[in-house]
């Protein structure tokens, strides 16, 4: 056989690479770092997860916690081995991390908040071990739920803080447009009320009309009928 007049072809050059990956995006988010380090501190960095995305196993020890969003509620919850969670810090409307309530919760002294000069706050807040605890077996998780409330409650939760508590119908009155301009109508109305005496509507009801002759404002016996004794008394 005679040799072929031009050398072996060589093989193509490896194409360049490509700027895209190489297999499809995932349908759901990848899940946020719940446990990345801070290059300044050195501490992990712990970020809330989405909301709906479940809950995150957090580790003990020193963390650096990110605000939550607004309209949504980042809290850490003791997980026991039954399942049931305790509340033990929490974020929500992209407030400071504050104690949650209950007596497992942490200490407001335990909280340490700072804001750098990029104006990202992060909280510095230890997880105790639970190894040797009454709360031996469980773990730490972190959940974010979807803060948003309907027109209703919050009104309600307004009425809870401003007054001895809301009432249905008081609730249905304010129930329109709600909106600071509302809520500052409100307590301008309020206060443009006639004021009314706590210490009168309470005597007026304390010591009540006696029948029979009596010494003023007392019974014969701290358990006899209609007896309203108090350990105390108002002096102004």
């Amino acid at each position: 056989v005679s040799p072929s007049a031009s050398p072996s072809s060589k093989p193509p050059p490896t194409s360049a690479p490509t700027k895209v990956p190489s297999h499809a995006p995932t349908n759901s988010p990848t899940p946020p770092p719940v446990d990345i380090i801070d290059p300044r501190s050195g501490i992990d960095t712990v970020t809330c997860p989405p909301v709906g995305g479940g809950e995150y196993d957090l580790p003990d020890g020193l963390k650096l916690f990110k605000l939550s969003g607004m309209n949504e509620f980042c809290g850490v919850f003791i997980r026991m081995s039954s399942g049931n969670l305790i509340p033990f810090a929490r974020s929500y409307d992209s407030g400071v991390w504050e104690p949650a309530a209950g007596p497992h919760a942490c200490l407001q002294k335990d909280i340490t908040c700072n804001t750098d000069g990029s104006g990202v706050t992060l909280c510095g807040l230890n997880l105790p071990s639970l190894v040797n605890s009454t709360l031996a077996g469980s773990t730490y998780v972190i959940i974010t739920k979807d803060g948003n409330i309907d027109q209703s409650s919050k009104i309600a939760a307004f009425l809870e803080m401003t007054t001895f508590g809301p009432t249905k119908s008081e609730i249905d009155s304010l129930n329109n447009i709600w909106d600071d301009i509302a809520r500052a109508n409100y307590i301008r109305s309020q206060m443009d009320m006639p004021a009314t005496s706590h210490r009168e509507y309470y005597r007026r009801r304390v010591n009540t009309k006696w029948d029979a002759t009596q010494q003023s404002a007392r019974s014969d016996h701290p358990c006899s009928p209609n007896s309203k004794w108090r350990k105390y008394a108002f002096i102004k």
